[in-house]
C-alpha cells in the first residue's frame, strides 16, 4: 500500500513537472521545447483525442518555424477530426502555414471559410495581399491597424512596384529595355550590347557570299539565295540571338520581382509581424 502511494506521488508531480514546463516554454516563446513538453504531458496524462493531440503538434510547430513538420501533423490530423471545432483549428493552422509561406489569398480563403475570428486578422491579411500586387490607384489603409505600422505603410503607398509582365514585354521588344524599366542598367547595357552584337553578325553572314567574305548585292533571284551561309545564319540565329534575347527577357523578369521584394521587406515587414501576432495569439487560445 506504501509503495502504491509513493507511485501515485511520484507519477503526479510527474504530471505537474510537465505541464508546468509546457506552459513556461510556452510563456518564452520557446516553442520548439514546448513540443517535446506538450508530448511528455500528453504521455503522461493519457491522450484522450487524437485528432486534438495532432492539431496541438502541428500548431507549436507552426508557431517554432517548423512548417514542413507542422504542415504533416495537420495532414495526419485532418483525416481524423471529429467535431466543427477541431475543424476550425485545423483551418487556422492551416490559414497559418499558407501565410508563412505567403500564400496571403489561400490563407485569407481558409480564414473566410468559417469566420469564427474577429475581422481584425481578416481585414489586415487582406490588405497585405492587396499591397503585394497594389496598382497605381488609392488605397485606403484600415484604421485599426497600429499607427507605427500604419506610418509606413503610407510610405509604400507612394512607391510604384514594377511589373513583371511588362518587363518581359520590353525586353522581348528589344533586350535592355526591360532591365532598363527595371533600372537595372548593367544589365541592360549588357544584354542590349551582347545581342545587338550577334544580331549584327547574323545579318553580315546572311548578306555575305558563302564561299568568301564578299558581300553581294542584295538580290531576289535564286542564284543569290542558293550562295547564302544559311547554316551560319541559323547557328547564330538559334544559338546566339534567341539566347541572349531570351536571358534579357528572363533577367527582366527577376529584376522586377527582385525590385518588388526588397520594397516588400523594406515597408510590409510591420504589417506581416502584426499579423503574424494575430495568428499567434489565436493558436495559443486553442493550447491554453
Amino acid at each position: 500500500m506504501k509503495q502504491l502511494s509513493i507511485i501515485i506521488i511520484l507519477f503526479s508531480q510527474l504530471i505537474i513537472h510537465s505541464e508546468s514546463l509546457f506552459l513556461s516554454l510556452m510563456d518564452e516563446g520557446d516553442y520548439y521545447r514546448a513540443v517535446g513538453a506538450y508530448k511528455e504531458m500528453k504521455f503522461t496524462n493519457g491522450i484522450e483525442d487524437s485528432a486534438l493531440y495532432m492539431l496541438d503538434i502541428a500548431a507549436i510547430y507552426a508557431l517554432s518555424d517548423f512548417t514542413d513538420i507542422s504542415e504533416s501533423m495537420y495532414k495526419q490530423a485532418s483525416f481524423q477530426i471529429r467535431n466543427k471545432e477541431q475543424l476550425q483549428y485545423a483551418s487556422l493552422i492551416n490559414s497559418y502555414l499558407l501565410f508563412k509561406t505567403a500564400y496571403y489569398d489561400n490563407a485569407l480563403m481558409e480564414l473566410k471559410t468559417f469566420r469564427q475570428y474577429d475581422d481584425t486578422l481578416i481585414v489586415s491579411l487582406e490588405f497585405l495581399s492587396e499591397m503585394t500586387v497594389k496598382e497605381d490607384r488609392i488605397y485606403f489603409i484600415p484604421e485599426l491597424l497600429p499607427d507605427s505600422v500604419k506610418s509606413v505603410l503610407e510610405k509604400y503607398l507612394e512607391i510604384s512596384l514594377k511589373n513583371p509582365q511588362t518587363a518581359i514585354t520590353w525586353s522581348s521588344i528589344l533586350p535592355g529595355l526591360g532591365e532598363l524599366y527595371n533600372n537595372d542598367y548593367i544589365n541592360a547595357v549588357r544584354d542590349f550590347t551582347v545581342t545587338s552584337l550577334f544580331t549584327a553578325l547574323t545579318a553580315y553572314a546572311l548578306i555575305k557570299n558563302r564561299q568568301n567574305f564578299s558581300i553581294d548585292p542584295i538580290s531576289l533571284s535564286w542564284d543569290y539565295v542558293k550562295s547564302r551561309d544559311w547554316i551560319l545564319v541559323y547557328f547564330l540565329y538559334s544559338t546566339f540571338v534567341t539566347r541572349f534575347k531570351n536571358g534579357s527577357m528572363i533577367n527582366a523578369q527577376e529584376a522586377a520581382i527582385e525590385y518588388n521584394e526588397s520594397l516588400f521587406n523594406q515597408y510590409l515587414t510591420g504589417l506581416f509581424n502584426y499579423i503574424d501576432t494575430l495568428y499567434k495569439i489565436r493558436i495559443l487560445d486553442y493550447l491554453n
